[in-house]
């Protein structure tokens, strides 16, 4: 299915929290892949949605992307103190 022929477009995707879009300029169709921002991890969800027929984006599982969790902890010694930051996933 060649939706640039038909003359059927999409206007810009939805706009889903925490995330960024990017088009596939390369296929016969408009479609999108969404990515978490950096600071965030995908959990569960539909990342890539495609224009149809009827000038709709697809639906698909709803993106969930939580954010990462940072932990700062201070150690203390007699000269000075440092700080180790973990990153967990």
């Amino acid at each position: 299915m060649c939706l640039f022929l038909t003359g059927i477009r999409c206007s810009d995707p939805p706009t889903i929290a925490d995330t960024s879009w990017e088009m596939d300029k390369y296929s016969a169709i408009q479609r999108v892949t969404y990515r978490c921002f950096p600071e965030f991890v995908y959990v569960s969800g539909t990342l890539e949605r495609e224009c149809e027929t009827n000038g709709e984006w697809s639906r698909g599982n709803t993106i969930v992307c939580n954010s990462r969790l940072s932990i700062v902890i201070t150690i203390m010694t007699t000269n000075d103190s440092k700080r180790l930051k973990l990153n967990l996933l």
